[in-house]
């Protein structure tokens, strides 16, 4: 049985796609602060859309991948991991 912090983040995920024009496979989605991937796996799941999956601890993205593999999403998955808790968007820094 799924642990009950999965439901509410998959439920919480899928609201909020629902205000979203429809995601197509040219769509990118950026999730930052991963973490191990429950939203990003529910993202994969419910979109067509690429999805750049951004946390500072490793061994979170490590699971993600692990995750993404186990549901055959790993081509529509890229996990970046930044150390100094800096994102950069198009070179430049947000």
């Amino acid at each position: 049985m799924p642990n009950v912090t999965f439901l509410v983040c998959h439920k919480q995920t899928l609201k909020a796609l629902s205000y979203v024009p429809e995601l197509n496979e040219t769509s990118t989605i950026l999730d930052i602060g991963c973490g191990t991937g429950a939203q990003t796996i529910t993202l994969a799941k419910n979109t067509k859309a690429q999805i750049t999956a951004i946390d500072m601890l490793t061994q979170f993205l490590e699971k993600l991948m692990q995750k993404a593999r186990e549901n055959n999403l790993q081509d529509r998955i890229t996990a970046k991991g930044n150390d100094d808790g800096s994102v950069k968007l198009c070179g430049k820094l947000v």
